[in-house]
C-alpha cells in the first residue's frame, strides 16, 4: 500500500531514475518535513523506493508520538496527575473529575463510572458519548426498555438516561425515543448566596433531551405506549374513549353556564372519571393489578400520566395558556371551516373576492411590449422598479411563502400549525366530516398554492405595467389581497373573542382521540383493545356498527340508570322547566343547539335542525353514546397476570422474565418511526417530495373507503390527483417565474429591447405542438 501510495505521488521506480534531470520536484509541507529555500524550487534527490519510504515512515513514527505526548499531557490537565500512572489516587481523581463533569451534565449515575487505564477510560468516554449523541445509529428498544415501574425517588428526575420514552413534538404527533441527558435546574427563585439556603437542596426543575431534541419538558414525556399496554393491558385505553365521549356530552357552547367548553374543567373531570372507572365493581381485576406492590407508584403515575395526555391538551386550550395564543395572524376564516365544518357563507365570499381581483387585474393587464420590439425610454424607470420589486420577492417573499407552507404542515411551533396538525390527525383516521375536509384542503390551499399562484399573476401584471407608481400600487394590492382572508377571521365582528375558534380547537381535540371507525368496526376494536371480535360482537347484540347506533344512543342518554346523582336531578329539573314554559331554566338545564355561521343557524332555527348539514356545538358523537353498551366493553379488555411479566432480581427489584421480553419483542411498537429523519425540515423536504411522486394516495383514501363515505371518497380522490399535487407543483414554479422575471427585466434594462423568456417558450410550445410559423 505504501508503495502504491509513493508511485501515485512521484511516479514508478523507473520513472524516478530515468529523468533528465536527477531529482524530482515536490511541494513543501508539515507532513513529508521537507523544506524549501526561498526563490528556489524544492528538489527530492533521486533514491531507492526502501529509502524514501524508510524516511516517511519515519516521520509518520515522530508525528503519532507527538499526538501521544500531547494525549498524556492533557489527562494530565484534566485529571490531575500523570496519565501513565495508575495509582490509587490517580484513578480516583480520575474518577471524581469524570463523574463530576458528566453527572453536572445529567448522563450518567453516581457511581457508575469505573476507572482503569487510560485507553479503557477513553473507551468508556466514548461509549457515554455515543449514547448521548447517537450519530444517526438506529436504536431499536428492547422490552424491559418499554417498562417503567417501581418507587418514585426523592427529587429525581422521572427518567435517567438510558430510558425510552414517547416525546410530543410540535406537530403534536408522539414519537418513541431514548433519553439521553436528564438536566436539573432550580426552581427561579431559589436565591444560592441565601443563608438559609446554606445545606439545603432545592426541589429541582428537570428537563430532557431525547434524540435530536433538547430541553424536553416532563410535560412533553410520557412512558411508552407499548410498555404500559404490556404492564397493564388494553382496558385504560378503552376507558379513555369512553371519556372523550362522556366529556362531549357534557359540554356546552352557553357563555356564563359552568358546563360552558371554557368554564369546565375538563382534566378534573376527566379524573373523577378514571377514579370512579378504577372502583367500579367490575373492575376489580384490574384495579388489583393497578395496586400491586411490583407495579409501584411510578408505574401508577406514568399509566395515569400517559391516559390523561389528551384531556390536559384539551384543557390548556380553554385556558388560552401561551402555547394556545388564537391571536396568530396566520388563522383564518377557512380555519373556523376546517375545524367547525360550518359556517360556509363568509369564507365563501371573502374565497370568491380573492379570485376575483386578480383577475380583473390581468384581464387589464396589457404588454405592448412584443419580443424582439424596441423598449420605450419613457418605461426605462418603470424596468428598474421592477426589479426593485423582484429582488424584495426573492429574499422577502419566497422565504416567507415556503415557511407558511412549512407551518401548514404542521411542523413549526405555532397555534396555527398546531391546529393544522390536529386537522390532519382526524384527516388520516377518517373521521372528519365532509365540510371538514372541504375547509381543511380549503385552508391548505389559500395558505399554500394560492399565494405562489398570486404572487405569479403580480409578476405578470408588474411586467405589464408603464407607470412607476402603478408598479408599487400594484404590488401592494397584491399583498392586501393575499391577507384578506386573515384580516376577516381577525374582525370585531367575526369571532371577537375567539369563542368560536377555541370549542372549534376542542372539538377538533376531541376528535383526534376518539377513533370513531374504530368503534364502529369489530375488526379494528379487536385489533386496537385486544378482545375476541366475536365477543365484542356478542356484547353488541350482534350489531356490526358496535358502539354506532343512532336509536340505542337516543334510548341510553336519557335513561337514568346511566346517569350519575347530579345528571339525574338535572334532567328532572329539566323536564319541569320544559313543562312550566320557563326558558331561561330550560336553558340551564337542557343543552341547546348550537351552530356556527348566519346560514347554518338560520336553516336550523328554521327546520329544527334537519336541514342542516353540520352537526351542532359538542353534538358530533352523539351516535356513539351507546351507554348500554360501553357499560360492558368498558371492562371486557383481559387484565394481564404479572407472575407471568415480571421476577424478583436479587436487589427486590421487578423485572421482565425473558419470555416476556420475547413476546414483546415480536410485536409491533407504537409511535416508533425508525425510517423517520429526526429532523422536521428533513422530514417536511421528503413529504414534499412524496407529494409529487404522488406517493399520498393510497394513505388519503384508505380510511373512507366505504360504501357509506362515497361523497369523502370522490372528495379526497379529486384532492390527491389534482389540488394536492398542484399545490406542491405550483410552489416548485414560482421561484423559477420570478427568476425568469428578474432576467426579462434586466434584458430590458441593458439592451432596451423586449424579451421575455417565458413568452418565448409558450410561442416555440405553440409551434412544436400546432406547426404555427408566426403567433402574432
Amino acid at each position: 500500500t505504501q508503495e502504491q501510495a509513493l508511485e501515485g505521488t512521484f511516479g514508478s521506480y523507473h520513472e524516478m531514475t530515468n529523468q533528465d534531470e536527477a531529482s524530482v520536484p515536490v511541494e513543501a509541507d508539515e507532513e513529508t518535513g521537507f523544506e524549501e529555500e526561498e526563490g528556489q524550487e524544492l528538489l527530492l534527490p533521486t533514491v531507492t523506493r526502501y529509502g524514501l519510504v524508510r524516511r516517511v515512515k519515519s516521520k509518520l513514527t515522530r508525528v503519532k508520538k507527538k499526538r501521544v505526548d500531547e494525549e498524556d499531557t492533557l489527562f494530565d490537565h484534566a485529571f490531575g496527575g500523570p496519565a501513565g500512572k495508575h495509582d490509587k489516587n490517580s484513578k480516583d481523581r480520575m474518577k471524581q473529575n469524570l463523574e463530576m463533569f458528566f453527572r453536572n451534565a445529567g448522563t450518567i449515575e453516581a457511581g457508575s463510572l469505573k476507572v482503569g487505564t487510560k485507553d479503557e477510560t477513553v473507551t468508556m468516554i466514548a461509549q457515554i458519548i455515543d449514547q448521548e449523541f447517537p450519530a444517526h445509529k438506529l436504536q431499536i428498544p428492547t422490552g424491559p426498555d418499554l417498562i417503567h415501574i417501581g418507587e418514585v425517588k426523592e427529587n429525581r428526575g422521572k427518567y435517567s438516561p438510558g430510558d425510552w420514552v414517547e416525546v410530543e413534538g410540535h406537530d403534536l404527533k408522539w414519537r418513541l425515543d431514548m433519553i439521553t441527558r436528564a438536566i436539573k435546574q432550580a426552581p427561579s427563585g431559589w436565591d444560592w448566596n441565601d443563608p438559609a439556603n446554606e445545606d439545603k437542596e432545592p426541589e429541582w426543575n428537570f428537563v430532557y433531551n431525547a434524540g435530536q431534541e433538547r430541553n424536553i419538558k416532563e410535560e412533553d414525556l410520557r412512558s411508552p405506549e407499548a410498555g404500559l399496554k404490556y404492564t397493564f393491558g388494553c382496558r385504560p385505553w378503552v376507558w379513555q374513549q369512553w371519556a372523550i365521549l362522556k366529556i362531549e356530552e357534557k359540554l356546552r357552547f352557553q357563555e356564563g353556564h359552568h358546563h360552558d367548553f371554557a368554564a369546565l374543567d375538563i382534566h378534573q373531570f376527566a379524573a373523577n372519571l378514571w377514579d370512579q372507572w378504577l372502583d367500579h365493581p367490575a373492575n376489580l381485576e384490574f384495579k388489583e393489578l393497578f395496586y400491586d406492590d411490583r407495579i409501584g407508584e411510578r408505574g401508577r403515575i406514568e399509566l395515569v400520566n400517559h391516559i390523561q395526555k389528551p384531556f390536559q391538551l384539551i384543557d390548556s386550550m380553554g385556558r388560552k395558556s401561551k402555547e394556545w395564543d388564537f391571536s396568530d395572524h396566520d388563522i383564518n376564516v377557512f380555519t373556523y371551516v376546517s375545524l367547525l365544518g360550518s359556517g360556509l357563507l363568509i369564507p365563501f365570499l371573502v374565497a370568491s373576492v380573492q379570485i376575483a381581483i386578480p383577475i380583473l387585474l390581468l384581464m387589464d393587464a396589457d404588454d405592448s411590449c412584443k419580443n424582439g420590439g424596441d423598449l420605450e425610454k419613457e418605461e426605462f424607470l418603470t424596468k428598474v422598479m421592477a426589479i426593485v420589486i423582484f429582488v424584495y420577492y426573492m429574499y422577502g417573499v419566497i422565504p416567507d411563502t415556503y415557511v407558511t407552507f412549512y407551518n401548514v404542515q404542521g411542523a413549526a411551533d405555532s397555534v396555527f400549525s398546531r391546529l393544522l396538525s390536529l386537522r390532519r390527525m382526524v384527516w388520516d383516521q377518517g373521521d372528519d366530516s365532509l365540510m371538514q375536509m372541504v375547509g381543511f384542503k380549503w385552508d391548505i390551499f389559500m395558505n399554500t398554492a394560492y399565494q405562489a399562484l398570486l404572487m405569479m399573476l403580480n409578476i405578470y401584471v408588474i411586467l405589464s405595467t408603464k407607470d412607476v407608481i402603478e408598479v408599487v400600487l400594484n404590488s401592494l394590492a397584491f399583498i392586501f389581497i393575499d391577507r384578506i382572508d386573515e384580516d376577516v377571521a381577525k374582525s370585531g365582528w367575526y369571532d371577537h373573542d375567539k369563542r368560536w375558534l377555541t370549542a372549534g380547537a376542542i372539538e377538533t381535540g376531541l376528535q383526534a382521540t376518539v377513533q370513531l371507525r374504530v368503534l364502529a368496526s369489530p375488526k379494528l376494536f379487536s385489533e386496537k383493545f385486544d378482545i375476541h371480535e366475536e365477543l365484542i360482537l356478542t356484547v353488541c347484540d350482534d350489531d356490526s356498527s358496535l358502539l354506532c347506533n343512532h336509536r340505542i344512543a337516543g334510548i341510553d342518554t336519557n335513561d337514568p340508570q346511566y346517569m350519575t346523582t347530579e345528571e339525574r336531578i338535572q334532567l328532572i329539573c329539566g323536564k319541569v322547566a320544559q313543562d312550566s314554559k320557563n326558558r331561561y331554566a330550560i336553558e340551564e338545564y337542557k343543552k341547546r343547539p348550537v351552530y356556527f355561521g348566519l346560514l347554518e343557524s338560520a336553516l336550523a332555527s328554521i327546520s329544527r335542525g334537519k336541514l342542516v348539514y353540520s352537526d351542532p356545538m359538542f353534538e358530533r358523537f352523539k351516535a356513539w353514546r351507546t351507554w348500554s353498551r360501553w357499560d360492558k366493553v368498558l371492562f371486557l379488555s383481559p387484565v394481564p397476570i404479572l407472575d407471568d411479566i415480571f421476577e424478583d432480581n436479587d436487589e427486590g427489584s421487578s423485572i421482565a422474565v425473558p419470555k416476556a421480553e420475547d413476546e414483546m419483542s415480536s410485536r409491533s411498537i407504537p409511535n416508533f418511526y425508525p425510517n423517520e429523519s429526526a429532523s422536521s425540515k428533513r422530514t417536511f423536504i421528503q413529504h414534499y417530495f412524496n407529494a409529487l411522486v404522488l406517493r399520498d394516495i393510497v394513505p388519503s383514501l384508505r380510511p373512507v373507503c366505504s360504501v357509506g363515505r362515497i361523497f369523502s371518497l370522490f372528495f379526497r380522490l379529486i384532492d390527491a390527483l389534482l389540488l394536492h399535487w398542484l399545490s406542491h407543483l405550483i410552489l416548485l414554479i414560482f421561484p423559477i417565474y420570478l427568476l425568469a422575471a428578474i432576467f426579462e427585466v434586466g434584458y430590458n434594462v441593458t439592451y432596451m429591447k423586449c424579451f421575455s423568456p417565458v413568452e418565448y417558450l409558450f410561442v416555440w410550445g405553440r409551434k412544436s405542438i400546432f406547426g404555427e410559423d408566426d403567433y402574432y
